[in-house]
């Protein structure tokens, strides 16, 4: 693939749109790929989660959170530039709508897990209209909501999108406390299907929290990084 556009999203993210052209290529939004650079004669690897859906042919968007730490990471947000090939997988993960799943979603987000969530959303406004999907997306942060623009635009045009928000404050873990703002909104609904993604206590306060009130295991898909 070749890096045909960098937008700054904030001080630390950094949007990549990278471009496959005609050549064969499958994935569903929300899905990660494997993202290979030869840095200084070692091929290194990252994942990183697909923001874009198919209405975009030929190139898929991703999101990437500055880190010193990671070698693809710290070049994406230090030296890439528009024209650079790289190689990446195909789509991977079942972190993905289907519609197996039903007509009614909460997709739930904290900081940088906002990546996946957001390309399931867009493919739930433009493919599936009979979908309902309330989003509860937190961070530390006003800057560190990502994407405020395109999730209120989705909100506004549908009636049965739904998108809210907070902010947890610096040092705080609030953001990994999605429960206690499900239960403030009352008892969670049992038929819904919920999708989370965030940092790993917030995946795994959900992921126990919610069969606990009565959720069904089968209605829980989450992402849970390494």
């Amino acid at each position: 693939m070749r890096i045909a556009g960098i937008r700054r999203e904030t001080s630390r993210v950094n949007v990549f749109w990278l471009e496959y052209g005609a050549q064969p290529y499958r994935f569903h939004p929300g899905q990660w790929i494997d993202l290979y650079v030869t840095l200084d004669g070692r091929r290194e690897v990252g994942g990183y989660s697909i923001t874009s859906t198919a209405n975009t042919p030929g190139r898929i968007r991703i999101a990437v959170k500055h880190s010193d730490h990671h070698p693809v990471t710290r070049w994406l947000g230090c030296r890439a530039e528009v024209g650079d090939e790289v190689l990446a997988s195909e789509g991977q993960g079942n972190f993905h709508y289907d519609p197996v799943h039903g007509k009614r979603l909460v997709l739930l987000a904290a900081g940088i897990g906002i990546t996946p969530v957001l390309g399931i959303l867009h493919e739930i406004h433009e493919s599936w209209p009979e979908v309902a999907a309330t989003l509860y997306y937190s961070a530390r942060g006003e800057e560190e909501l990502l994407f405020r623009g395109e999730l209120d635009a989705m909100a506004s045009s549908r009636a049965n999108i739904r998108c809210m928000y907070g902010v947890t404050g610096v040092g705080s873990d609030g953001e990994h406390r999605a429960l206690d703002l499900l239960d403030r909104k009352g008892p969670p609904d049992t038929h819904a299907s919920y999708y989370f993604c965030g940092p790993r206590s917030f995946v795994d306060d959900l992921a126990s929290g919610l069969p606990a009130r009565g959720v069904p295991e089968d209605r829980l898909v989450y992402e849970r990084w390494w």
